[in-house]
């Protein structure tokens, strides 16, 4: 796959990249892209590593927004926000591209509270090279990398919270789930979640697709899938092949051998270009609308290589160490809800502490507005000290038990 660009020279580091977590240079953001209660912000470049390539060495990308007025004694507290889905191209990048309505106004609502807000953009989006969309363990460290590159920047407080929505939960979700042993010199006291695609944690059952198999909970019914990964239907139109075509730029990570043509046809790789140029919706949408036979875009079946790929997706054994906010809205359509649920019961019975909350009606987007309305209180209680023994001993799936 070739390299994306479209980005400013701001995006791209030419010298060596030091140890994950320190800024490598920043500038001031525009008010024009600035959330309407923000003071201020800016864009900076920082040092991570990708797990793929064995801890590889990479320049991450990001934004942070500041408060209105002067800090109070301490430094405002930090929330370290995850985003979701934006596409897989360099412009899509939030720390370029500017925050979009709905997520401007979740970030307005923690800088009124007095947080100051950091965004880390993922490996590969704004930055050279393919983003590894869904890869757990780059997104994690690119979040947990983001807080330590303004460890020193004396407006900020040392502790923080970490918020996700969607890829973004996935992020958040393994960066609570590494940071002890990844960057335990972050003062990580909170992870809060919505909208968390619960399947990408699943063990395979095959053992031959698995190489690092999580041992979570049974399914919630046997109705419930397991593996997230399965043959698309080839002769209809599969809504899981627009899902595959984002993972592309991914194989081409996971297997240095990959060449998209040897899996697509030409028209498949065309759509593909398209998905990883664009950002998001319009692009998508049209596709989606498009209802084109998975057999008029694949060679070969996609999820034959997502198989060994989805390794990069799984969490490692659901234990956090800090309190859990999940927000589950039960008839989300982009999400498995019931798998999400299933993640916090494997968390639960590995001594974390979860919290759970339902959106009894709504979609996927209201999931993040509760995550909104939620998320700073169970952060101020967490960080004022208050007792968080979450919901582990009641937890249930609404009316099921």
């Amino acid at each position: 796959m070739p390299d994306d660009s479209g980005a400013s020279p701001f995006y791209r580091w030419q010298a060596d990249i030091p140890s994950p977590g320190r800024l490598l240079r920043s500038e001031p953001i525009g008010r024009a892209q600035l959330p309407s209660r923000a003071g201020s912000g800016q864009r900076m470049l920082y040092s991570s590593s990708s797990d793929f390539g064995t801890e590889r060495a990479i320049a991450a990308s990001g934004a942070v927004y500041f408060p209105k007025g002067k800090p109070p004694r301490g430094g405002w507290r930090v929330m370290v926000w995850a985003h979701g889905t934006k596409g897989v191209a360099d412009v899509c990048a939030p720390s370029f591209a500017g925050l979009d309505t709905a997520e401007s106004g979740f970030v307005d609502r923690w800088l009124k509270r007095g947080y100051a807000v950091v965004a880390p953009d993922y490996e590969g989006l704004g930055t050279p090279g393919p983003h590894p969309y869904m890869g757990l363990g780059s997104a994690a460290r690119t979040t947990l990398d983001a807080a330590r590159a303004l460890a020193d920047d004396q407006r900020l407080a040392d502790e923080l919270v970490i918020a996700g929505h969607s890829q973004g939960a996935h992020a958040a979700f393994g960066a609570g789930l590494i940071q002890p042993h990844y960057a335990p010199d972050v003062h990580l006291r909170a992870v809060l979640v919505a909208g968390l695609p619960g399947e990408a944690g699943f063990a395979h059952e095959d053992a031959a697709s698995s190489r690092s198999a999580s041992p979570l909970a049974v399914p919630l019914d046997p109705q419930t899938p397991r593996d997230s990964v399965r043959s698309l239907r080839a002769e209809g139109f599969d809504p899981w092949i627009a899902v595959y075509l984002n993972y592309v730029s991914s194989y081409a990570l996971a297997f240095p051998g990959f060449r998209a043509e040897h899996w697509l046809t030409a028209d498949g790789l065309k759509i593909a270009d398209e998905l990883s140029k664009a950002c998001a919706s319009p692009t998508l949408a049209a596709f989606m609308a498009s209802r084109r036979p998975a057999s008029d875009l694949m060679k070969r079946d996609l999820s034959d290589i997502e198989r060994g790929a989805a390794r990069f997706r799984r969490y490692p054994a659901p234990h956090f160490s800090m309190p859990v906010l999940l927000v589950i809205a039960r008839h989300d359509a982009l999400t498995a809800p019931e798998l999400s649920f299933n993640m916090a019961r494997a968390a639960c019975a590995r001594d974390s502490a979860i919290t759970v909350r339902y959106v009894e009606r709504g979609s996927h987007a209201d999931a993040r507005a509760e995550l909104g309305r939620s998320g700073p209180d169970f952060a101020d209680a967490v960080l004022a000290d208050s007792p968080m023994p979450g919901d582990c001993a009641s937890l249930a799936w609404p009316g099921r038990g």
